[in-house]
């Protein structure tokens, strides 16, 4: 049991001193082994016990993001059926991990990748709430108006956390809301 607990502590110190040097750094490009290892207070050969790069560490953390995503779709989907408090409940999940969320969308690796999967993830809970209950605001094709709605969500919230965006997360709410209301 001790061995377990040894090996979270190491991954946890080396997962926060990759999120610090990113933030400060701001891309993963910048970051090196040794200072990721120096900022963890491990050594190299601790840290290729756990990880082959960099980059390893980067889509541990993505995908554990990713999940914790597809977790908070189930609970949005529970939640109700009217638009606001769907979207209420999905912007208080990433206001809860917004640092996490702003690093992966900034960070230069695999973007694209991270904004599909979280894409996908929230397609899959639309179209499955809209596919089984009776939701107001959605019509006609499911799949088509899960995936616009979806695309629509991830692209402002990238738009958000990349400071190109002059809305809060519950501004780009409010401002889905009033979207599904025009296309009603």
């Amino acid at each position: 049991m001790s061995t377990n607990r040894s090996v979270l502590r190491t991954k946890k110190a080396i997962r926060q001193g990759f999120i610090e040097l990113l933030s400060e750094k701001q891309s993963i490009e910048k970051i090196t082994i040794i200072e990721l290892t120096d900022r963890a207070n491990i050594v190299r050969s601790t840290f290729y016990s756990h990880y082959d790069d960099i980059y390893a560490v980067a889509k541990e953390i993505q995908n554990e993001i990713s999940d914790a995503f597809k977790e908070a779709m189930v609970r949005y989907v529970e939640k109700g059926n009217d638009l606001k408090t769907c979207l209420t409940t999905l912007m208080d999940f990433f206001k809860e991990r917004e640092k996490e969320y702003k690093l992966l969308f900034t960070s230069g690796y695999n973007e694209y990748q991270f904004s599909n999967t979280l894409k996908d993830s929230l397609t899959k809970e639309l179209y499955d709430k809209l596919a089984f209950e009776n939701v107001e605001f959605f019509n006609n094709d499911k799949m088509e108006e899960a995936h616009f709605y979806s695309s629509l969500i991830i692209e402002a919230l990238s738009s958000y956390f990349n400071g190109k965006s002059s809305l809060d997360l519950y501004g780009i709410r409010d401002f889905i809301i009033k979207i599904a209301e025009k296309l009603k």
